[in-house]
């Protein structure tokens, strides 16, 4: 039987690893650092720190699928279009720095951009509007001056 789904976008690289084996082998690898570095009883120094690419690419429709699938895909470009980048990160006691966000211009972010912003949200700008070396690195900066002195 067949029913009909908005698919999420994917895109192939991430079509290509999102598999068992590969997510399998991330975590032994994960739980073998923090069991060397014993952070498990350290929540505090376990942070997630992800990019996520804000796109006016026109997201695809609905499509047709096999009913009970919850989760339908389809495969996009993120080459097209105007990306803005956020840069968010959390500790795994809930302590969250503010954002970075990156718009796609090489003039200075204008104040109007800024308006409702998270306080102390960090503004960038890139040609693309991605995050490249020397962003990341006055966001790390910024990481290590605002995180508890206590390191692994």
């Amino acid at each position: 039987m067949l029913t009909i789904r908005t698919p999420q976008p994917l895109s192939h690289c991430r079509a290509l690893s999102a598999n068992p084996d590969v997510i399998r082998d991330f975590f032994g690898k994960l739980g073998a650092i923090f069991g060397r570095l014993n952070l498990l009883s350290k929540p505090m120094q376990i942070y997630n720190c992800d990019e996520s690419g804000i796109s006016i690419v026109h997201c695809p429709g609905r499509v047709v699928t096999k009913l009970g699938r919850r989760t339908v895909y389809s495969l996009t470009s993120a080459e097209k279009g105007r990306t803005h980048t956020v840069v968010a990160c959390v500790s795994a006691t809930g302590f969250v720095l503010p954002p970075l966000m990156v718009y796609p211009r090489k003039r200075p972010v204008p104040d109007n951009f800024k308006e409702g912003a998270v306080p102390n949200t960090s503004f960038h700008t890139s040609e693309n509007g991605w995050i490249n070396s020397n962003i990341f690195l006055e966001w790390l900066k910024f990481f290590v001056a605002n995180i508890p002195p206590t390191r692994p």
